[in-house]
């Protein structure tokens, strides 16, 4: 059966990333729609002397409503085509054979990870 979703809480898109300092640098922030810092990303680690790729993670982070959007439209995208390929009525049963072969539990783990509903 498929999982009910809940509502999104996160900061809705878009999202971007900007270096914290004037000219480039190695910190930066995830700026919301109107500008506003929401988070972010350092270059070091501090305790464990090492460092890490903050602008990737920056970029990563301000693309992630645009990824949860995309998961999610691709999830119900997969299933409506396994519906279509085995007989197309979505009858609740076919709803569930549809469901299985287009549901791995990945798409759906992911989405609940990014709506605060698992660990």
């Amino acid at each position: 059966m498929q999982p009910t979703a809940g509502k999104a809480k996160f900061t809705p898109g878009p999202l971007q990333s900007d270096s914290i300092m004037k000219g480039g640098g190695a910190d930066y922030a995830i700026l919301d729609s109107d500008g506003c810092v929401i988070g972010e990303a350092f270059q070091f680690l501090g305790k464990r002397n090492g460092t890490r790729d903050a602008q990737a993670n920056a970029q990563l982070w301000a693309a992630a409503p645009e990824i949860y959007e995309a998961l999610e439209d691709g999830r119900e995208r997969l299933i409506k085509i396994a519906a279509i390929l085995n007989g197309g009525e979505l009858t609740p049963a076919k709803r569930r054979e549809a469901y299985t072969l287009a549901y791995d539990g990945k798409q759906t783990a992911a989405l609940a990870k990014a709506r605060g509903e698992t660990p």
